[in-house]
């Protein structure tokens, strides 16, 4: 990119009143710095000229985000400026495209082979953190530094503050081919998956299955939004560009109000997740389903009289988002399937209600165990429990709701799949003490799995609620619970 500059500069000397004009060749620009921000790079251009009557002069120009006139400035010192040019950022120059391209490359690179630890490492307090089972914890500046050893170290350390902005310093591996079983194949002559369900569409309770038959039926990467990092299409820029924008200015509207504080927060948790590098569509349409729902109880809260109104910027503001977030779900399959799921989470009232009382006494559950879930999957598990079935759209904050839960109890799976596969021998009063395995013969387990065990033992009930009425797609978790109780 460069400056393109048309019109001239005509200044007022400010002694003798002699007006001089400057022509557009006599600017010569410079890219003096550059700046990591949200969207991108912001590039500052500059030129200076050394006048012999003038003195000093200097047009600033700022691009942001790349291929954007940002905004301009003119020092003239104490004369007085009577025309200035008409400044902008042309395509001639493709030195600021190719910088954006090499940083964001790194950037790219860096998330297909590393991910934030809450994906899917164990967390365990008794520990101090995270288990890191799958290697690490990994240093982005090392990663990127070694594996483009042979770029500019500058575009590095952008490449590694732009990877690093929400705060996150430590990182795990992603998933790969070998980090758990392979899936069993069918034996040849057997009837493939969708012969199967025809011939016998009742659904194996699981009881009569080995342990090791069950947990190999965990998908390798369940669906849902907690951390998503799949193939997915990504967002439109420039309504993701737009999104941000609208999102962080109505927080900044909305910091000087003291009776706003969940939907403050609400907001400043959309906006770490509409910020976040790369955009998650799951997170985000997860997000702004809690986000509606907390703007909808504000509403009525104000209608109510129990509230203060909000400022009209923010109100104005909301509705903006409300429009753009649902363009960009929507400009993605991921998102579009996302939306049609939710519908069909449509059910009478009593099978809702009951959905919603089952991923709340879940998400306790998950809260209450901080052995096997950590800070990020708790605090998720909350907004989970107290956004199932409000709003205006229940069924789609149920459905929301549940792809929290369904990933966290998925992870717990998982856990007890690389821990070893255990049977029980005999299981007596409450099935498991908090110190010991009671009667599970626990054959190289860690403490970590005994745990997992305990948290499933422990909250039976609640587990077997929610599998029974939230999908499809839990005959795992179904048939899991059936196995246990078989043997309690």
């Amino acid at each position: 990119m460069s400056v393109s500059v048309t019109g001239v500069g005509r200044i007022r000397h400010a002694d003798t009143g002699t007006i001089y004009t400057i022509g557009p060749n006599e600017l010569d620009w410079q890219g003096v710095g550059a700046e990591e921000r949200s969207m991108g790079a912001e590039v500052t251009y500059e030129a200076a000229i050394e006048h012999t009557d003038l003195g000093s002069l200097t047009w600033t120009v700022w691009e942001y985000p790349i291929g954007a006139f940002n905004d301009q400035e003119t020092e003239v010192g104490r004369h007085t400026l009577l025309e200035n040019f008409q400044l902008g950022i042309s395509d001639s120059d493709d030195a600021a495209v190719d910088r954006e391209g090499r940083i964001q490359a790194m950037v790219d690179w860096f998330f297909e082979n590393f991910e934030d630890p809450a994906n899917r490492t164990p967390y365990e307090s008794a520990e101090g953190g995270y288990i890191w089972i799958w290697g690490g914890p990994h240093d982005a500046a090392e990663e990127i530094g070694s594996n483009f050893s042979d770029e500019d170290q500058e575009l590095i350390d952008a490449a590694v503050e732009r990877v690093q902005r929400d705060g996150l310093t430590e990182w795990a591996p992603t998933e790969g081919p070998d980090d758990y079983d392979p899936e069993p194949n069918a034996t040849e002559g057997e009837p493939d998956d969708e012969e199967a369900s025809a011939e016998n569409n009742e659904e194996d309770d699981g009881s009569g299955s080995s342990l090791e038959e069950i947990l190999a039926t965990i998908p390798p990467e369940p669906s849902g939004p907690i951390f998503d990092r799949t193939q997915q299409k990504k967002p439109d820029g420039a309504l993701l560009s737009a999104l941000r924008e609208q999102a962080t200015e109505l927080v900044t509207h909305l910091e000087g109000t003291n009776g706003h504080q969940d939907l403050l927060q609400a907001l400043i948790r959309y906006v770490a997740t509409v910020n976040a590098a790369p955009a998650s569509i799951p997170r985000l349409y997860t997000e702004g389903v809690f986000l509606e729902n907390t703007a909808a109880q504000c509403e009525q809260e104000i209608a109510a009289g129990d509230r203060p109104p909000l400022p009209s910027t923010v109100s104005s503001g909301l509705a903006s988002i409300r429009q753009l977030h649902g363009a960009l779900i929507m400009s993605t399959p991921t998102g579009s399937a996302l939306v049609e799921a939710a519908d069909r989470y449509r059910a009478p009232s009593e099978d809702r209600d009951r959905l919603s009382q089952s991923i709340a006494e879940v998400a306790q559950a998950i809260r209450n165990t901080p052995s096997v879930f950590g800070p990020t999957a708790r605090e998720l598990a909350e907004l989970a429990g107290s956004n199932a079935g409000k709003g205006e759209r229940p069924e789609r904050s149920n459905h929301a709701a549940s792809l929290l839960v369904k990933r966290m109890l998925a992870g717990v799976g998982k856990i007890l799949r690389f821990t070893g596969y255990v049977t029980i021998a005999t299981v007596v009063g409450d099935g498991l003490t908090a110190t010991g395995a009671g009667g599970f013969v626990m054959n190289s387990v860690t403490s970590l799995g005994n745990s997992a065990w305990v948290f499933l033992v422990s909250n039976i009930d609640a587990v077997r609620a929610f599998a029974a009425v939230a999908g499809a797609d839990l005959v795992w978790l179904r048939q899991l619970v059936a196995w246990l109780q078989a043997r309690l």
